[in-house]
C-alpha cells in the first residue's frame, strides 16, 4: 500500500522546497509520466521528513489548560501578559497541528483498536458465501456440469444466446410517430458539442478544490490539499 501524505506537514518551509526544488528538475517523457515521477519522488522525500521530524502529538487537554492557568496567575506586568498571550497563540498552533495529525489517522487507528470483524460476523460471512456459491448447473441438453470452469462457460454462453442480435429490428415509422407524441427531451447540438469537448484548466482545478483536504485523487495516495498548496506548480 502505498505512503499517503500526511497533511500536518505541509506547511512546513522545508515541505514547500521539496516541492519546488523537485518541480524544477526537467524530465523526459510525457506530461502524465513527468507529473508521476515527481510525485513518487517527492512523496519519498516527505515521508522520510516526517519520520525524522515526528513527535508525540497526543493532546493533553488538562495540562494544557492547567498550564495556561498558572501562567495566567502569574501575571504582574504588561511584558508577563504579552508572553502569556504569545504563549496561548503558539499553544494553540501545536494543538491545532496534533488534531491535524490525528484526524488523517483516525479510520486507521478505529481498526487497529478494534472495528474489525468479529469472530461470529466471519462465520456469518463464510455461510453465506458457500450458500450463494453455485457448484454445478444443467446445460442445454440437460446434463448436470459441476466445477467452477464448467459453471462459467453456461452462465457465459447463455448470456450470449440471449443478448445475441443475429439481425437489425426492422423499421417501423409508427414508432418514430409515437416517440414524436411523447415529447421526449433531447440534447440539442450545441449541448452535445459540450459534453465532448476536452476538459480545461479551469474545470479540473475547481474540480481538484472541491474535494475534500483528506481525499486522494488515485492510488497514489497523494491527498488533495497538497494539490491545493502546490496548484501554482503543478497545475502547470
Amino acid at each position: 500500500m502505498p505512503y499517503q501524505l500526511d497533511n500536518w506537514c505541509l506547511n512546513f518551509q522545508q515541505i514547500h522546497d521539496f516541492v519546488t526544488h523537485t518541480w524544477q528538475k526537467p524530465n523526459i517523457g510525457s506530461p502524465i509520466f513527468s507529473l508521476s515521477k515527481k510525485l513518487d519522488f517527492v512523496r519519498v522525500q516527505i515521508r522520510s521528513w516526517c519520520l525524522n521530524n515526528k513527535k508525540f502529538w497526543g493532546v493533553d487537554w488538562k495540562n494544557f489548560s492547567e498550564a495556561l492557568s498558572v501562567e495566567g496567575e502569574a501575571i504582574q506586568s504588561v511584558s508577563d501578559a504579552s508572553a502569556y498571550l504569545s504563549n496561548i497563540v503558539t499553544s494553540k498552533e501545536n494543538i491545532l497541528l496534533q488534531l491535524q495529525f490525528w484526524k488523517q489517522r483516525c479510520k486507521k487507528d478505529w481498526i487497529l483498536n478494534g472495528e474489525c470483524s468479529t469472530k461470529l460476523l466471519f462465520s456469518k460471512v463464510k455461510c453465506r458465501q458457500k450458500k450463494n456459491y453455485i457448484s454445478l448447473l444443467l446445460d442445454e441438453d440437460g446434463l448436470l456440469k459441476f466445477g467452477q470452469q464448467e459453471v462459467q462457460r453456461i452462465v457465459v454462453h447463455s448470456l450470449k444466446k440471449t443478448f445475441k442480435c443475429d439481425a437489425l429490428p426492422i423499421y417501423d415509422s409508427e414508432i418514430d410517430i409515437v416517440l414524436q407524441e411523447l415529447h421526449l427531451p433531447s440534447l440539442t447540438s450545441s449541448q452535445v458539442n459540450n459534453l465532448e469537448r476536452p476538459f480545461n484548466a479551469v474545470e479540473i482545478q475547481a474540480t481538484m478544490f472541491d474535494l475534500g483536504n483528506y481525499k486522494s485523487t488515485g492510488p497514489d495516495d497523494v491527498t488533495a490539499e497538497f494539490f491545493k498548496l502546490h496548484w501554482h506548480m503543478i497545475g502547470d
